[in-house]
């Protein structure tokens, strides 16, 4: 049996970042993302303003699949902006905390 299928399924062939979900969220907003080699991941939230709030990852991750959780009880109700960084790949993408 040749083993290279089941590795495969498990390395993703690019890299990909869901929209987050659910959104708008209460407390609790999650999304997938999905690695084809070991790289550097950071992930950091900031809020309408542009001001950080809080870093979710900061790692290096191998290849495969990752879900991340941002429990945002502790912040306001408004409008944030989850950015990821990874290699030379930048993807912002907006959350709605409502309370």
């Amino acid at each position: 049996e040749d083993c290279s299928d089941l590795s495969n399924d498990l390395i993703p062939n690019e890299f990909s970042i869901s929209s987050p979900y659910p959104n708008p969220f209460n407390p609790l907003v999650k999304f997938d993302f999905s690695l084809p080699s070991i790289s550097e991941v950071y992930i950091s939230v900031y809020d309408i303003n542009g001001n950080y709030v809080t870093t979710l990852l900061d790692e290096v991750s191998s290849p495969g699949y990752y879900s991340v959780v941002w429990d945002a009880n502790l912040y306001p109700t408004g409008m944030y902006f989850i950015q990821f960084r990874s290699g030379h790949i930048i993807k912002t993408m907006k959350v709605i905390l409502i309370k």
